[in-house]
């Protein structure tokens, strides 16, 4: 992420940044995926820092809040077509929304770990992750909690 006064990237030049060296590529696996963003992203230190910064810096001023959002949709939109070429055959919309709750995941696991670091935390944010990817692990739960909170009414 490039940043200098007034100019940033423009959208063009983050396209190309996306194709040539993003953050998670589209050819990764899902493991690999996992393994950065419960691994190097997940780990507390000075980049989270600069990144929060950032983050709240685009607040304010719309260059950096597209450059940070470019970065950040770049990364669901790699994980989107992980997840669809790893799991066809499912409805469009899933993809996106499982990207986006892995994202999230993967982003406030971040957030917390860099206030309580905990190794315990990112694994169990993972498999969270995971079984979001897979569908199959959740689905019986969530059914199973659904059905009792309807019925509790």
């Amino acid at each position: 992420m490039f940043f200098f006064e007034d100019a940033a990237l423009e959208q063009s030049d983050l396209d190309e940044l996306e194709r040539e060296s993003p953050l998670i590529s589209s050819d990764a696996s899902t493991e690999s995926a996992l393994d950065y963003l419960f691994g190097a992203f997940a780990e507390p230190g000075r980049e989270n820092a600069v990144a929060f910064a950032f983050v709240d810096a685009g607040r304010t001023i719309p260059a950096i809040h597209a450059t940070i959002l470019a970065a950040y949709d770049g990364i669901e939109r790699s994980l989107q077509r992980i997840i669809r070429r790893e799991h066809p055959g499912r409805p469009d919309h899933v993809y996106g929304a499982v990207a986006q709750a892995v994202f999230a995941l993967a982003a406030g696991n971040s957030y917390v770990n860099d206030l309580r670091p905990s190794t315990r935390r990112i694994a169990e944010a993972r498999r969270a992750a995971e079984a979001l990817i897979d569908g199959s692990q959740m689905q019986p739960e969530f059914a199973r909690l659904s059905c009792s909170r309807f019925r509790a009414r």
